[in-house]
């Protein structure tokens, strides 16, 4: 693959299609938002002669700005609640290991921690270090910052 060629486009939906317009290009359409991407990058490869591999196509959506904000208060939640599960999921594992570490058994971290034994093992056992689990934490708290980006990777599905 050679260096990718980047465009940029909208799609509107207009009745039961999507209408998407690539600036430079042209327009095309697709039935659902899932298959905007790959109906805009067959028309840029097709209209410039190129690979579709060597396509990167940015889709903004023109949606209701009523509903935009609805599906930004949705993504931004969603993402605020996978932020305190890995919060909470590091915390408990840094607490299980405190308790145990000072010669607690599993059983009474549980009990301290409001879990089942079960969990704790669990939690105790799971291979992912907490440096992992912190970058992790990191790139969602990233994502969160603009957790609705207007544009949208050719080669990334479209969530709904």
């Amino acid at each position: 693959m050679t260096g990718q060629s980047v465009y940029r486009g909208t799609a509107e939906r207009d009745g039961r299609f999507w209408f998407i317009r690539i600036d430079g290009i042209g327009a095309t359409q697709a039935r659902r938002l899932d298959q905007v991407q790959e109906m805009a990058t067959d028309l840029v490869a097709d209209m410039t002669e190129q690979d579709p591999e060597d396509v990167l196509v940015a889709i903004t959506p023109i949606i209701d700005p009523k509903i935009n904000e609805a599906v930004a208060r949705a993504v931004a939640a969603s993402a605020r609640g996978r932020i305190a599960q890995l919060e909470g999921s590091i915390a408990m594992r840094e607490a299980a290991e405190a308790l145990t570490g000072s010669g607690l058994t599993v059983r009474d971290a549980a009990a301290l921690l409001g879990l089942s034994f079960q969990r704790v093992s669990q939690l105790l056992a799971d291979d992912e270090a907490p440096d992992k689990m912190r970058d992790r934490l990191s790139r969602e708290v990233t994502k969160a910052d603009d957790p609705r980006t207007e544009v949208l990777d050719v080669r990334q599905p479209v969530s709904a």
